[in-house]
């Protein structure tokens, strides 16, 4: 099996929810997962963007690389919670509502930068502390 597709179940283990809960939460279609496994495939880059959407606090370093911890940190849960408040204030404002859009996904993209340094940073300091030992 693909290694990301067995992070994906090590996730889906940890939530203690099944496979079809996880792909229908993510937007994947009922057998994605289960096709994975089998032919030993790996998840699309869309696939990836859906499932982080979908759990975002699933470590996107983790998922890809295998690399940190599986979940980010509280405070990193909540600034990405903020990002899908504005909607609301805004209001149907086309102009305003394709503005937004396009700064959230700036945000988006900064903040997987954000976080994929922040992890790692901190497998570098760890590696640091390690190799001081």
């Amino acid at each position: 099996m693909n290694e990301m597709v067995e992070r994906v179940y090590q996730f889906i283990e940890h939530k203690g929810i099944s496979a079809y809960e996880f792909s229908n939460n993510c937007g994947l279609s009922r057998g994605y997962l289960v096709t994975l496994k089998k032919k030993s495939s790996s998840i699309g880059g869309d696939k990836i963007n859906d499932i982080l959407e979908a759990y975002p606090e699933m470590s996107a370093l983790w998922l890809v690389t295998g690399k940190g911890s599986m979940l980010k940190d509280y405070d990193t849960i909540q600034q990405i919670n903020l990002l899908k408040e504005p909607e609301a204030r805004y209001g149907n404002n086309k102009e305003c509502m394709e503005a937004l859009e396009m700064c959230k996904s700036n945000i988006e993209d900064l903040r997987y930068t954000i976080i994929s340094q922040k992890e790692q940073i901190t497998l570098l300091k760890n590696e640091i502390s390690r190799i001081s030992s």
